[in-house]
């Protein structure tokens, strides 16, 4: 009888220590754990997105305004040597203009790029 319970206490504290005891809760908390911080990384990583494309917005909607304001501006300048005839003048102001526009330009469409991009790394 002795040996008997000695084999029986030597096979329960088996159980307990490779069994379903103490590792096992364990293991769900870390995996619980990995699983919260691998959903509150994906929400940073989406307002991260959100941020840059607001950013990139606010961008795209100055250089509108003064790709507006430059062209407002160009035709002051133009009107005013249309006025007098001279020719050479307004060929200038008109090159001086659009190489400003195109510029303004060239960087709404980059942000636009940037924008559809982040778009696709979304999905």
């Amino acid at each position: 009888r002795p040996a008997g319970t000695a084999q029986a206490r030597t096979h329960c504290r088996g159980e307990r220590m490779s069994g379903s005891g103490g590792s096992s809760a364990s293991d769900q908390m870390t995996d619980l754990w990995n699983k919260m911080r691998s959903g509150a990384n994906a929400a940073a990583s989406q307002i991260e997105v959100a941020a840059e494309k607001a950013k990139l917005q606010a961008e795209i909607t100055y250089l509108q305004n003064r790709v507006k304001t430059t062209k407002k501006d160009m035709g002051l300048q133009i009107y005013d040597a249309m006025s007098i005839g001279d020719q050479n003048e307004v060929a200038r102001v008109f090159g001086t203009f659009k190489t400003q526009v195109d510029s303004f330009e060239a960087q709404i469409q980059e942000k636009r790029a940037r924008i559809e991009v982040l778009d696709m790394q979304r999905q």
